[in-house]
């Protein structure tokens, strides 16, 4: 059973690494629990238009509401909700880390030797000795890393209560995660999965969302 252990986890790492993604998901709705016959169209901005990558990301949203029971729309006239998010990562951020060295501080095999002298003459000896070893911190050593901030937001307006002077918005998400990956892309399952994790959520409330990723960057 063991060496079937040890083969299964070879196994992953020669396939791809598999990285936990931890993100901080806020979350604030008006929305009920009865979701049956609620309609919506994922819309973009202005700046979407004709993006392939929204398109795959809003696919993507639009899976993960109708697996809660919304139904998407043909038409924004049909549709009770409008779904807009965003998305986005920063330039990264340098950080310097101090990392421990560990190794032997003592015990181990001692050997040992020297000579004696006296009035009758002189005489050498020698001998080993052996304690069990102990082991901590022998030094010091730095590394740096840079760590990319990515993020998502997700807005749901209701269509029907909306006014050109009062858009009534009844959910409103951001989803936040610091790693090593600088595409958006690597990690955008991940955190759409964080936005949807027991969706709609407590309102009000700010959780912390793990997650698994097939890429080796976090």
């Amino acid at each position: 059973m063991k060496k079937l252990v040890l083969t299964f986890i070879l196994a992953v790492f020669l396939s791809g690494c598999i990285a936990n993604v931890r993100s901080d998901v806020t979350r604030f709705h008006t929305l009920g629990t009865n979701t049956a016959h609620k309609t919506f169209v994922v819309v973009p901005y202005e700046d979407q238009e004709g993006s392939l990558e929204f398109k795959a990301y809003a696919a993507v949203v639009a899976e993960k509401l109708s697996a809660f029971g919304y139904q998407l729309a043909d038409s924004w006239e049909n549709a009770d909700y409008a779904v807009f998010f965003q998305y986005g990562i920063d330039n990264g951020t340098t950080v310097v880390s101090s990392n421990p060295i560990y190794g032997q501080t003592g015990g181990g095999t001692t050997y040992t030797s020297g000579s004696l002298n006296s009035l009758d003459g002189s005489a050498t000896y020698s001998g080993t000795s052996y304690t069990s070893p102990s082991f901590g911190v022998v030094g010091t050593s730095t590394s740096t890393k840079t760590v990319y901030r990515r993020r998502f937001t997700l807005n749901i307006t209701d269509i029907k209560q909306s006014t050109q002077d009062n858009v009534v918005d009844v959910f409103q998400g951001k989803v936040t995660s610091d790693g090593s990956s600088n595409t958006f892309a690597t990690v955008s399952d991940c955190l759409i999965d964080a936005m949807f994790k027991d969706f709609p959520g407590e309102s009000g409330k700010t959780t912390t969302v793990n997650t698994l990723s097939g890429e080796c960057k976090k």
